[in-house]
């Protein structure tokens, strides 16, 4: 068994710790668009609550096809958070 630690050990807690700590500092910033780290988890959040009303959630795999951009992002920390998976194409 792991010892007990404060430290994040997933990219999703590591969100979450910054956050909560330093909600307004930028997290992406892609052409004209910028979320700080309080927006984007936000959007994920409600990304991964989305997925989860289509029934989607741990194990499911999710494809994308798509441009680099803050959306990939989104979806891919979405996914994480139910518990899918994110599959670029």
């Amino acid at each position: 068994m792991a010892p007990q630690t404060d430290e994040p050990e997933t990219l999703v807690e590591v969100l979450r710790a910054h956050a909560g700590t330093q909600p307004h500092a930028p997290v992406f910033e892609f052409e004209d668009r910028m979320l700080d780290f309080a927006q984007f988890d936000a959007v994920t959040d409600r990304f991964s609550n989305g997925l989860a009303a289509l029934g989607i959630g741990r194990g499911d795999r999710i494809a994308w096809l798509g441009k680099n951009s803050i959306d990939f992002f989104i979806a891919m920390f979405g996914a994480m958070k139910s518990g899918a998976v994110i599959v670029p194409v």
